[in-house]
């Protein structure tokens, strides 16, 4: 063999797990989350998500999509894959993809999310940008502008201010800054403004996908989530109001994926919002989602388990198989899918912990009746009778 191919095959052999190979695999196919495979079934789901989406794209203000389900059901992999869909579409401008709130409550949530943005963006983005942009006629806050110039001439000192990092006074001085981004009282102006700067430079949308929203409701307080709420619904409001004395800003989606629990959490603030004398920010907020934004994400039918199982068997075979389903087999599906209750992630773990065990015996097929033992040697299947019924 030449080297090159020599060097090849012991790589191979390196990455395989010899207790999976009688198996035709790599490894394990169940164990890691990736979000490299191709979408499963959900066309109903996947089709109201683009129609919305492109009918919010090509409206007049901003708009608000959600997106929720129960934990596991695939709530970050279908954001992902929308960032992956309409970052293909230059006219969907900038996809980002945040966590919704990252390691704590920010002080600032509009200040937060400028910077987590610009930071997304990059700064050799950030600069093509700024050098598109005749600041002479672009009206927006001093500041901001002798920033973004600074900027254009990639000046260090000037990403240091957009990305929230500490600057000396003498350092704003040379980039004629009179305060720094994370000063409270300034952040929707220069939010607003920034978004008029991204529209002169050719960036007409943005769609911000927010995962993880249950994160924000377990860690806030009811006023700190309220407060976040307003700081969104300003960012809405103050657009439309740009866009009313007809200035042009690039427009912004927002996408806000939650678990069902949370959101009902979340539903009850706006019942008690909506209690007081004249309601408050939460159920305000919520006015502006219309009906056909709000997406309750499926469970997998028996068709879609099939799919989703063999889509993680083909990317671990060793080589091509006969049997897209080996080492499991037919019945599996079904008895997966019922224990499951179509849930991604519940697939995921079970198969996971199944083919294990598989692996370290002497086991040549995944049966139903191996799986349903292992499920009770691990107390699982007993937890999952409680709740209802399995198949026999």
């Amino acid at each position: 063999m030449e080297t090159n191919t020599i060097i090849l095959y012991q790589y191979i052999l390196s990455t395989i797990d010899m207790s999976y190979s009688k198996f035709n695999l790599t490894s394990n196919p169940f164990l890691e989350e990736k979000h490299t495979f191709p979408m499963v079934g959900r066309k109903k789901d996947w089709d109201k998500i683009k129609n919305v989406t492109e009918e919010l794209l090509t409206a007049d203000s901003c708009g608000i999509i959600t997106i929720y389900g129960d934990y596991g059901m695939g709530k970050t992999f279908t954001l992902l894959k929308m960032q992956e869909e309409y970052q293909k579409n230059k006219d969907s401008g900038k996809v980002i993809f945040l966590k919704t709130i990252e390691t704590g409550i920010p002080t600032n949530f509009l200040s937060d999310l400028l910077i987590r943005i610009t930071r997304n963006i990059g700064k050799d983005e950030m600069v093509k940008l700024a050098k598109r942009v005749d600041f002479v006629s672009l009206d927006i806050d001093n500041t901001l502008k002798n920033v973004l110039i600074n900027l254009s001439d990639g000046n260090e000192i000037s990403w240091k201010w957009f990305i929230g990092r500490s600057i000396t006074n003498t350092e704003l001085k040379q980039i004629q800054a009179e305060f720094k981004i994370k000063d409270n009282y300034e952040t929707f102006t220069v939010f607003l403004d920034f978004l008029k700067f991204l529209y002169v430079a050719g960036c007409q949308n943005m769609i911000l996908l927010f995962d993880e929203w249950e994160y924000l409701l377990s860690r806030a307080s009811i006023d700190q989530v309220r407060t976040i709420v307003r700081d969104l619904q300003k960012l809405w409001d103050g657009y439309n109001e740009c866009r009313a004395s007809n200035m042009k800003l690039c427009k912004i989606i927002f996408v806000i994926a939650s678990s069902i629990g949370s959101w009902r959490i979340f539903l009850e603030m706006i019942d008690k919002d909506v209690s007081k004398k004249g309601g408050g920010g939460t159920e305000t907020f919520m006015r502006r989602i219309p009906e056909m934004a709000k997406i309750n994400l499926s469970p997998f039918a028996l068709s879609d388990v099939k799919k989703f199982i063999i889509n993680r068997l083909k990317e671990y075979r060793l080589k091509p198989s006969s049997d897209d389903l080996f080492p499991l087999t037919n019945d599996y599906v079904q008895f997966i899918t019922e224990i499951s209750w179509g849930i991604p992630s519940s697939i995921l773990s079970k198969s996971a912990l199944i083919i294990k065990e598989a692996s370290d015996g002497e086991i040549k097929q995944v049966t139903t009746d191996f799986s349903k033992q292992i499920l009770k040697n691990h107390g699982i299947l007993r937890e999952l009778e409680e709740v209802g019924p399995i198949a026999e």
